[in-house]
């Protein structure tokens, strides 16, 4: 796959669930790529976790968390 791909992909499915109303719960960062674990507050038993490999979709994540916490 493509980077460009990839990068498009993982941006659709993160924003995918922030429009469902899943928050982000956790973040872990490592050597393979940034661990993400959404909650949705209605639901509290439903969690997604995705694993984001590319720099494009670690930035979307930065701007999401920034939105979350009332700070853009």
């Amino acid at each position: 796959m493509s980077e460009h791909r990839q990068v498009v992909e993982e941006q659709y499915r993160m924003n995918a669930y922030l429009i469902q109303g899943y928050i982000i719960g956790e973040v872990s960062e490592g050597l393979s790529g940034t661990r993400i674990v959404l909650h949705h507050p209605q639901r509290p038993e439903e969690r997604r976790v995705m694993h984001l490999l590319t720099a494009e979709a670690r930035r979307t994540l930065g701007c999401a968390l920034m939105k979350q916490l009332g700070r853009a």
